[in-house]
């Protein structure tokens, strides 16, 4: 696979002046990661760079979004004057430029997002002071649709897409939820519990990768968020996995 720079090259940036704008953002060998100010689109297959892209239309914090199809594409969020979005914009390789792809069916910060079936699945988020529970699909032609309703209402979590194509979704808030993982079958639309994180974890940042240490399957790693220096690795495909510690990082989010 090709990057975006094929588009321009391999590890493109622009600037997105707002704080907490989005965690990891990712599908396959590209990675979008921004921290408010900058963004990038990174192919883990090359290590050519590109030129900037162009600014982000509006300055938000706390939007998500994640590389669909070879696009980015960033959803909700809040302006600088504390108002919700529920706009989606693509980066179009075309004209160079972030364009309005779609609109939510809800205003929301703090969701989080994944890609499933050729979609990306949109879960949870805050609005006022609600804890949403509602999940959405926004699809690549721009169409958005209802998705299932979750167990209860999350925000600053982060989900996952496995390699059986489940979703896991890890921690985030209510404060009683920041140990807790949900597993998503959209085969039969069921959600039910994951082994619980060893450490509470919000606004934090989670991979699925192959692991040499256990034996080359497929882990998931979730580390740091609010107040956490801490990283725990999930070995998810054998019997009764449980989270196991890994080595600390040098930074906590909202610290």
């Amino acid at each position: 696979t090709r990057s975006l720079c094929d588009w321009s090259s391999d590890v493109c940036s622009s600037d997105l002046p707002y704080e907490n704008t989005f965690k990891n953002l990712f599908s396959g060998s590209l990675i979008l990661v921004a921290d408010g100010y900058s963004s990038q689109v990174v192919d883990l297959n090359s290590n050519t760079s590109c030129s900037y892209l162009q600014k982000f239309p509006n300055k938000i914090g706390n939007a998500v979004g994640a590389v669909l199809n070879n696009i980015p594409i960033i959803c909700g969020g809040h302006n600088n004057r504390g108002e919700y979005q529920n706009s989606c914009f693509a980066y179009e390789k075309s004209s160079q430029s972030w364009l309005l792809h779609a609109e939510m069916k809800s205003r929301k910060y703090g969701a989080s997002t994944t890609v499933m079936n050729g979609a990306l699945w949109v879960s949870g988020g805050s609005h006022n002071l609600d804890i949403l529970a509602s999940t959405e699909y926004i699809y690549s032609n721009g169409t958005v649709s209802a998705g299932p309703t979750m167990p209860i209402g999350m925000s600053d979590h982060c989900t996952i897409t496995l390699h059986d194509h489940r979703i896991m979704i890890i921690g985030g808030n209510p404060s009683s939820n920041r140990k807790s993982v949900l597993l998503f079958d959209s085969d039969n639309k069921a959600f039910y519990p994951g082994p619980f994180l060893l450490y509470d974890r919000s606004f934090h940042g989670c991979a699925l990768f192959s692991s040499a240490k256990h034996g080359g399957r497929p882990v998931i790693l979730s580390a740091g968020g609010a107040g956490q220096l801490t990283a725990e690795i999930l070995d998810y495909t054998v019997s009764n996995a449980v989270w196991e510690r890994s080595k600390h990082i040098c930074h906590s989010a909202l610290s």
